[in-house]
This record gives structure tokens, C-alpha cells and sequence, in this order.
């Protein structure tokens, strides 16, 4: 039975805006900011019933502990929903920095058409998930040639020569361990398992993996449900989650017994550990190809248990096997001189690295193949332009290849780092050559990046000639009635046209991204082919840029570890967009925090509309916040019980921009249109133009006014799809605000500094018209603010007319 949110009676109906911030966990008392002036007067505390100290909902209290309404209407409450804490702060959190290359495969995964019932599809998520396995591979792979190669053999075994090195001196282990290749055989492979077991410790699989986050009867979905988002399927968990962290678990430590057997071994030790990364990759094929409804039995209790134990035992027994095999094949490799082995670095010990490379390069073109079989974008391609996927579809690509890209360096910078250890006048400790392919690669790469960072640098400074925008110019110009609010000067009219510009370019950013990464592809293939073509200046720059990955890297987290509340934010906002999709793609990322969240927003709702019978939610979502209340939405509305009356109010959105296009399974034009018929047409989408983050949602292809004063025109979505629309101009003597469709566009600068604060990508709740939106969403009564006159049709010409230069 659908909640009723209308209410009959004199009494104004409850009012409850619940407000949620963007990235990088915005203070709560910023989200709860008064539209104009300062901050109202109170202490923010948590909401009755609210949830833990890394979420919940809080409000503003008097003295007497009493709610603070909004303004002096004592029906009008504001909440925000704070969810900061479980993507920032603290050590753990901090150390998810090394997971990177990882959390992009997971994301690339989100982007793919996994909704698809096609064997195309599900081809793409097994090309996916074997290309996240082989990097898993190349990085256990590089942190055990440190391990053996440069900590065991060059830093502690027989080629350091006493007094030639400074390697790990301060350990006092050098002499003990040189003399007993055993014990520095086991030691090297118990420092190697010790970092695989960090990394599952902290991102440990968790219950929302696999039972996800709704409750038996929060199941059923709404018979005409379509939107990624809305189904139940984004929050049930995955079932076979622990095979896919098995999988992970068991290929890790074979890939170091292979390493180990490959070392001066003879070619009959090979079969067995190929024979091994062959079946986990013939399992993975098995699961992504069946029907996941005759998995369902894995979701039981019975298989949940037989899954965890099997896994448990099956990971279990590939690390013994690493140290079986390292105290039997690793002694006689480390005792032996450098001068028998013909270098500095153990014979043979980056073939693996090589072979992993190989299979990620398969992968991929594997992907590229599935990717083109699915189709995706020729049903996509009747869209309207702004919300057509990226690149036809292409987008997993980017971010997969980019993930290798960064899992290949982080281990060679992290070797070279180490490399450095020995000083003293002793030779520099010699690396496997692959490193040195990797390095000319990123050399390359940091070529095309510096050409990309000046041609950013010329954009910024010609601005001034071609980033204007005469809608922009005439809203943050011309005031009321056409009087004038004061000309911008040269400086900030060049200043005004370049946030403009920089605002503009998130509509282009596929087309760099991806002539860079076709670059970089073209790079790495020359840097395997042909690396001797090459001189070494660009292995020396490559080697510099590994360096300053891996030290800035380590700077950052060391940072984050002791500031939290700074650093740690700036960390987090890398998690606030990766952990945001399920853990699907790769296992050993960041647990994902929207399904915990939209289901605390939506549990929220409907008790208070069951508690409160009329009270009129608005849910308010800035930035990244945007997505989890849209979601929230389709939550609501989209479900066997659907919540009436509800209302959106998104600002500072990417919703159309990146999220659209990016992640076209879950969220697109169609489900745009769906969520605003579902919302009865009560979804505002508020920006500004010189927001270089945010865009617009519900509108595109503004038309710009000419002298003569000829109103904006452009298409607007509604719940019946796109629909040629007027702009109307709204303004009074703090406000000109431009209105097409469902849009509000605002100046910046605004006309009049009365109240100033941050704005850009900011404080978008503490502008003047903010209460009208709330008015207009709610169908309520616009209450009175310092400036009477402000969010009203103007009564003159539709556009004002300016003189000079447009």
C-alpha cells in the first residue's frame, strides 16, 4: 500500500529537508548552513533512533534541546545525513591508497552492461574479472621480486659483500641471514604473505557482499522498475562474491610458487602452477557464464558456510605450499654468488611478471572484443547527445587499462625506491629488466602528460577569447529590469570566462582522456617491442616518475594517518566515487558504502512518512551526494510500496555529465525520465555556471540571447521525455537566476555581496533562492526572506538587453 503524503486541514503540512553532502565528508554543521546570512544558533546533534558514529542523521538543537526550525515556521526541519567517516580517517582507510589500480578494475566493471543477459556480456565480465586476477598477479609478482631478488639476494644474501652495501643494516639481520639461505628464504616469503594478509585485513569481505543490505521484506520491486538503481539486485550483495575472493586468494600465492619454481629451475616444474592459474581462470569462466539463479543455492547458509570454509582452507593451503616450496628451491639460488648467476638480480625470476603482463594485455583485448559483440551504444544511439555513453561504450577500457597501467608502476617504483637503499659508494642494486620497459614506458607517458599540461595552461590563459558565455555574462551583469548591477571590470570578466571555460570542460573530457590513453597504449607497446630504439633519458624520466608515484603515494598516506580530518578527507575523495559500486569487479577494494547509505535514507523516509502521515520530504543531494539521493529516490518510488509526495532537489550534480554516460546500466536518460514521472515532475536540479564539478541534469542545448533580446531556448527532459522548452528569467535586487524546465541556473559572481561566502562547486543550500525551491518542491507557501522580490518572473522583457562586447 503506497504511503499517502497529502494531508487536508488548516494546519501547514511538516516540512523535512534531508540533506547530504558531496565528497570528502563535509562537516555536518556546513550541510545544516542557513540559505542567507549566517549560520543559525544551536549545537548539531544526532537525530532519536540516528545510526553510528561513521553515519547517521543529525539536526541543530536549542538550548533546551528542542529542534531548531527553519526560520519561523515551526513546521519547516532541515536534517543532514552524514556518511564521511566510512571513506575517510583513520589508518586503514589511509592504506586503501595501494589499492588503486584495484578499485578501477571494480569501477570499470560497474560501467559494463552487466544487466545483460546476452553471452556477450557475460563474456565481458569474465575478460574483466581474469584481467583483475592476472593484476593482482603482476602486483604479488613485483612485491616478491623485492622480497627475494633485491631485499634476499642483493640487500642480505651473498652479492652484498660486507662494507659494499648499506641495505637494511639498521635491522641487524644482515650477517645472521647471509650465513643461513634457509631462513632467509622462509623470511622473504613470510614478509611477501604477511602483505597479501594486510591487504585482505583490511578489506575483509563483509556481510553486505553477500547478503546485502535489504531486508526480507524490502525484496520486491515495483513491476515496472527499470532503473539500475532502484532494483533490489544493487543491494542484495553478489553470492558468488567468496568464490571471486577465493579465486584471488589461491592465484596470489601460486603466482609466487611459480616465481620460485621458474628461478634456475628446469622447464618440467612449469605445468603444475600453470595448470593451477588455468583452472581458477576456468572457474571464473564457469560462474560469470551461469545464470545467476542457479547460483542462488550459494547464498544459502549452507553454501555461504561451504563457500567461506572451502575458500578459507583452499587460500590456506596455496601458502603453505609458497613456503614448502621456498624452503626447498630458494637456498641453493641464494647462496650462490653473483658473479655464477651472470647479474646482480636472481636469473629468471621476472618471466612470471612477464606472463601476467601478457594475460592483462589478453584480457583486455578480450574486452575490447565482448565490448563491440554487446552492442551497448546502437541501442543507446536514439539518446540525446548529452546522455550517450562515453566513447561508444568504451569507457571500461580507460579504466582498466589505466589500473595496469598504475598496478605495473607502483611495483616498479616501489623497487626502485629500494634500490636506493644502497649508498656508500656501493653499486647501485641492479633491477629485472622488465622494470626497465616499464619505466620507458611511463617516461613516455609523462612526455605526453606534459604536453597535455601545457596545452591546458595555453587554454586557461586565451580564455579570455574563446570561453565566453554570454548567458553566464548577462546573469552576473545586468540586474533587475535591465538596470545595471555594476560592469564587470577586464580583469573579472577574463576571470568570470575562465571558471566558465574550466566549468565547460567536463562535457569534453572523454576525447583527451582517451587520445591519452590511446597514447599511452601506443607507448607501452613500443616500450615492449622496440625498447633499445630508445635512448635512456626517457628511461631516466620514467624512473623519476615511478619514484614520485610511489613517494608521493606514501607521502599521502603517511599524511592522512596523522591528520584525518584533513589529509584523510583529501584521501577519501578517491573512495567517495570508487567505493560507491558493489564489490563485484575485484575483490580487494574498499568495501562499498551505498548500499549501507541509501538504505539508511530510505528506512529513514518511510518512518517518518509512517510516523508523520503528510509530512513533505525534499531529499537534497550536492555533488557525489546527488547520486545517493537520486538513488534514494528510485529507492522510494520505484519499489512494491512506493512513497508519494516525495520531492528532489540535486545541485552541484554530475548525474548527466559523467555518472550518466559512465554508468549507463544504472542510471541514463530513460531512468531520468522514469524518476520524474515517478516524482510527479518534483525534481529541481539546481547550478551555477562557473561550477567546475557540477552540470546540468534536465537540460542542454541552451541557446545564447542575442542584443535584440531574444529569450534562451533549449530542450528540457520530462516525464514524457525531451520537450522543447523557453527560458524564463527569474530575479530580484540579491538573485537572477535563469529557469528552463526543471533547471536553475545561477550567477557567479552573484549581483549583490551582501552575503558572501564560497561559491563554485559550494554552498549552493545558502543561496537566496533556495527557500522558493523548497517552496516549489513542497507546494508550500514561499516564507519571507530579505529580499521579497527574489525567484519572481520579471515583468519586463524576457532577456535583458546589454551593450558592448558580448
Amino acid at each position: 500500500m503506497a504511503h499517502d503524503s497529502s494531508r487536508t486541514g488548516a494546519v501547514p503540512p511538516r516540512i523535512l529537508e534531508i540533506r547530504t553532502h558531496g565528497v570528502s565528508g563535509t562537516p555536518p554543521e556546513q550541510v545544516l548552513a542557513d540559505e542567507i546570512g549566517a549560520m543559525p544558533p544551536g549545537d548539531v546533534v544526532a537525530v532519536p533512533g540516528s545510526l553510528s558514529p561513521d553515519r547517521g542523521f543529525v539536526h541543530r538543537v536549542d538550548a533546551h534541546r528542542k529542534p531548531v526550525p527553519v526560520g519561523d515556521d515551526p513546521n519547516h526541519h532541515v536534517w543532514a545525513y552524514h556518511w564521511g567517516r566510512m571513506t575517510s580517517g583513520g589508518w586503514k582507510k589511509a592504506l586503501w591508497a595501494v589499492l588503486v589500480p584495484f578499485a578501477l578494475i571494480n569501477t570499470a566493471y560497474a560501467m559494463l552492461p552487466a544487466h545483460d543477459d546476452t553471452w556477450s556480456a557475460r563474456l565481458s565480465r569474465w575478460a574483466v574479472h581474469l584481467l583483475g586476477v592476472a593484476l593482482t598477479v603482476v602486483f604479488t609478482l613485483q612485491l616478491s621480486l623485492v622480497a627475494y631478488d633485491i631485499l634476499a639476494y642483493q640487500c642480505l644474501g651473498p652479492a652484498a659483500r660486507p662494507g659494499e652495501t648499506a641495505c637494511l643494516t639498521p635491522l641487524g639481520l644482515d650477517d645472521h641471514l647471509r650465513h643461513n639461505p634457509t631462513a632467509l628464504a622462509w623470511a622473504a616469503t613470510g614478509v611477501v604473505v604477511l602483505v597479501l594478509m594486510i591487504g585482505g585485513l583490511v578489506t575483509r569481505i563483509s556481510d553486505i557482499d553477500t547478503r546485502g543490505a535489504l531486508r526480507p521484506d524490502e525484496q520486491a520491486d515495483h513491476p515496472g522498475a527499470r532503473a539500475g538503481l532502484a532494483r533490489a539486485d544493487f543491494y542484495d550483495g553478489d553470492v558468488t562474491a567468496p568464490i571471486l575472493r577465493t579465486v584471488h586468494g589461491i592465484a596470489a600465492p601460486t603466482a609466487v610458487t611459480v616465481m620460485i619454481l621458474v628461478v634456475g629451475a628446469p622447464s618440467q616444474y612449469w605445468p603444475i602452477p600453470v595448470a593451477v592459474l588455468g583452472l581458477l581462470g576456468a572457474v571464473l569462466l564457469i560462474v560469470d557464464l551461469w545464470p545467476r539463479e542457479k547460483l542462488a543455492h550459494l547464498g544459502t547458509p549452507a553454501g555461504e558456510w561451504a563457500l567461506r570454509i572451502g575458500g578459507f582452507g583452499a587460500v590456506v593451503a596455496a601458502n603453505a605450499v609458497v613456503f614448502a616450496v621456498a624452503g626447498v628451491r630458494l637456498p641453493d639460488q641464494l647462496e650462490r654468488p653473483a658473479d655464477d648467476v651472470g647479474a646482480r638480480a636472481l636469473a629468471g625470476a621476472d618471466g612470471p611478471v612477464w606472463i601476467a603482463l601478457v594475460v592483462c594485455a589478453f584480457s583486455w583485448l578480450a574486452l575490447c572484443g565482448t565490448l563491440l559483440l554487446t552492442g551497448s551504444f546502437r541501442r543507446r544511439r536514439d539518446l540525446p547527445k548529452p546522455y550517450r555513453p562515453w566513447l561508444f561504450g568504451a569507457t571500461p577500457l580507460l579504466l582498466t587499462g589505466l589500473g595496469v597501467m598504475l598496478g605495473a608502476g607502483f611495483g616498479a617504483g616501489l623497487a626502485r625506491l629500494i634500490g636506493l637503499a644502497g649508498r656508500g659508494g656501493s653499486p647501485v642494486v641492479v633491477l629485472p629488466r622488465v622494470y626497465d620497459t616499464i619505466a620507458l614506458q611511463w617516461g613516455l607517458v609523462t612526455v605526453l602528460l606534459g604536453a597535455a599540461l601545457a596545452g591546458f595552461a595555453v587554454g586557461v590563459a586565451t580564455s579570455w577569447w574563446w570561453g565566453r558565455n554570454p548567458i553566464a555574462e548577462c546573469l552576473s551583469e545586468v540586474g533587475p529590469g535591465g538596470s545595471r548591477a555594476g560592469e564587470l571590470s577586464g580583469v573579472q570578466r577574463w576571470n568570470l570566462r575562465r571558471r566558465v571555460w574550466l566549468a565547460t570542460l567536463n562535457r569534453y573530457v572523454q576525447y583527451p582522456i582517451a587520445g591519452f590513453f590511446s597514447a599511452a597504449v601506443v607507448a607501452a607497446l613500443v616500450a615492449a617491442i622496440a625498447p633499445d630504439h630508445f635512448g635512456a633519458p626517457l628511461r631516466v624520466l620514467g624512473a623519476f616518475a615511478l619514484l614520485a608515484f610511489v613517494l608521493g603515494l606514501g607521502f599521502l598516506i603517511q599524511r592522512a594517518i596523522n591528520n584525518p580530518d584533513g589529509a584523510g578527507r583529501t584521501l577519501g575523495v578517491l573512495w567517495d566515487v570508487a567505493s560507491f559500486w558493489p564489490r563485484e569487479g575485484h575483490p580487494v577494494v574498499p568495501p562499498a558504502y551505498a548500499p549501507v547509505v541509501i538504505t539508511d535514507i530510505v528506512r529513514r523516509v518511510r518512518d517518518e512518512v509512517a510516523r508523520h502521515p503528510g509530512t513533505r520530504i525534499v531529499l537534497c543531494g550536492h555533488s557525489q551526494g546527488s547520486l545517493i539521493m537520486y538513488a534514494a529516490a528510485q529507492r522510494l518510488t520505484q519499489t512494491a510500496e512506493p512513497v508519494t509526495g516525495l520531492a528532489l532537489l540535486s545541485y552541484g550534480s554530475q548525474l548527466q555529465w559523467a555518472y550518466g554516460r559512465t554508468f549507463p546500466d544504472y542510471l541514463d536518460f530513460d531512468s531520468h525520465v522514469q524518476l520524474t514521472g515517478a516524482l510527479d515532475g518534483r525534481w529541481i536540479n539546481l547550478i551555477r555556471f562557473t561550477d567546475p564539478v557540477g552540470g546540468p541534469v534536465l537540460s542542454w542545448g541552451l541557446s545564447a540571447p542575442d542584443p535584440a533580446g531574444t529569450p534562451v531556448e533549449g530542450t528540457m527532459l520530462t516525464a514524457h521525455g525531451a520537450e522543447p522548452a523557453t527560458g524564463e528569467f527569474l530575479g530580484g535586487t540579491r538573485t537572477r537566476v535563469l529557469a528552463i524546465g526543471a533547471e536553475r541556473r545561477l550567477p557567479d559572481p552573484p549581483l549583490a555581496q551582501a552575503y558572501p561566502f564560497g561559491r563554485g562547486h559550494s554552498n549552493y543550500m545558502r543561496e537566496p533562492i533556495w527557500p522558493s525551491l523548497i517552496a516549489d518542491l513542497t507546494g508550500g507557501r514561499e516564507r519571507d526572506t530579505v529580499d521579497s522580490t527574489a525567484d519572481r518572473p520579471e515583468e519586463t522583457a524576457p532577456w535583458p538587453r546589454r551593450s558592448g562586447p558580448n
